[in-house]
């Protein structure tokens, strides 16, 4: 025992000492990447929720909420403000939520729709977009990680030094969706002109994957949370290709079965989401213009069928 102790402490002293090495050079080097691009849309979304003080409506998930949502048209049936925290799946579920938790208040509406990749393999927790964003745009940010989380997430270090010093996605920027220019007031991804239907493949197979627990108990304890605040929190499935869908059906079920078991249902059909493949513009959770007025029209009705209920 004390010899496997005594190798712990070894092991911890030096994955500490890397970390003091290897974690500043993230600081000195940020990634352009996340300065110039729509993931700047956490940072405006904390700004904007620093000023505002009247019931909102606050929507929290990954990319597919910041092109796939038109905020303005929730903006006018809703009479509140709209802020669209959406900016990356990466980012992971936990630090979308600790992020944001502190700015809810009474009377708000929390909508939550994280990608199904969320309730598996632990991305809730991050990956490396998490330290590139966190490092190059709001180090404030990295309060707000657990141990575990520090732990888990050590090893995207490498890979976010890496991409920061050879900026390879720098592609993606200028004059596209992906640039931070393209962002409205709301937080919602625009240039409506580009976003048109394109080939999208298959998302990955998750046929034989299980879920997450800790992912589904992060839910159950921010659904409370939210309660407590006197705020209506509402989960919905995520808008997603129907290919991909009809692939993974077996894991949306199984998911939409445990969230209900937990006390944490999806408040509307996941089938109800999925949307013709025709209507998706990059990935299996980025819609095109059309397909962004379709799932927010769907959402309108939804929502107000949730908050009849209240």
């Amino acid at each position: 025992m004390t010899k496997f102790l005594r190798k712990l402490a070894i092991y911890l002293l030096i994955l500490f000492g890397f970390v003091v090495l290897v974690f500043p050079t993230l600081l000195l080097f940020p990634n352009q990447y996340a300065k110039l691009s729509h993931e700047m849309n956490m940072v405006y979304s904390i700004n904007r929720l620093k000023h505002l003080n009247e019931p909102k409506m606050l929507i929290i998930g990954g990319s597919g909420c910041g092109f796939g949502i038109d905020s303005e048209k929730l903006f006018l049936h809703y009479n509140k403000p709209i802020v669209n925290t959406g900016t990356h799946a990466g980012l992971g579920l936990r630090l979308q939520i600790e992020l944001f938790k502190e700015y809810i208040k009474e009377g708000d509406v929390v909508i939550v729709i994280p990608e199904y990749q969320q309730y598996k393999d632990n991305l809730f927790y991050g990956e490396s977009t998490t330290l590139r964003i966190l490092s190059s745009t709001y180090t404030e940010g990295f309060k707000f990680l657990s141990l575990f989380q520090w732990i888990y997430l050590f090893k995207f270090i490498p890979q976010t030094f890496m991409d920061a010093l050879i900026s390879k996605d720098m592609k993606y920027v200028e004059n596209t969706p992906y640039s931070k220019e393209a962002l409205n007031q709301f937080g919602d991804v625009t240039m409506y002109d580009q976003r048109i239907s394109g080939k999208v493949p298959l998302d990955g197979d998750l046929s034989n994957t299980e879920v997450d627990k800790e992912a589904m108990k992060l839910l159950v304890d921010f659904d409370n949370y939210v309660r407590q605040k006197k705020a209506t929190m509402i989960l919905f499935p995520p808008a997603y290709q129907a290919s991909s869908f009809h692939q993974n059906k077996q894991f949306v079920e199984t998911l939409q079965q445990q969230l209900s078991e937990a006390g944490c249902p999806f408040r509307a059909c996941p089938s109800r989401y999925a949307l013709p493949d025709s209507l998706f513009f990059d990935t299996p959770y980025h819609l095109s213009a059309v397909g962004t007025q379709e799932r927010t029209c769907l959402l309108i009705e939804d929502i107000d069928q949730n908050l009849s209920k209240k």
